[in-house]
């Protein structure tokens, strides 16, 4: 990993939305390890009442989650007036052609596959800063 300049001054924050505790903590652990503040959730119905707590600078989100699924989750953030704009960032195991597609119309604004290197994720999030 050698994509490791910002944040620091000011901190990126970051809510992380998984499902799975043991991908979100480990996502978490390395954002929180290259400066970012993190705060990491397991459904979207607790992302979406972290929001305005929190005041996050983007959201990594999971497409699968049961109950409310991060396609449903985008939607939602996106029709919030205060978060209309917050930068949505997919980290799914769901990455076929149709999968890109729903997420785009969901109002994701970028899509990496779990389990990738991580260092597209955190050229991305330092673009966003």
């Amino acid at each position: 990993m050698t994509a490791r300049s910002p944040p620091l001054a000011g901190r990126f924050r970051l809510i992380i939305v998984d499902d799975n505790a043991d991908a979100g903590s480990s996502l978490g652990m390395l954002l929180q390890l290259s400066g970012y503040d993190v705060f990491v959730v397991q459904s979207g119905r607790d992302a979406l009442d972290a929001l305005d707590d929190f005041a996050p600078d983007a959201m990594i989100l999971d497409l699968a989650m049961p109950r409310m699924s991060g396609l449903e989750l985008a939607r939602r953030v996106r029709r919030l007036p205060a978060w209309a704009e917050l930068p949505l960032i997919a980290v799914t195991g769901q990455s076929m052609d149709e999968d890109r597609r729903a997420a785009k119309a969901a109002g994701i604004d970028f899509h990496f596959l779990k389990a990738a290197p991580s260092e597209p994720l955190l050229r991305t999030l330092i673009s966003l800063q």
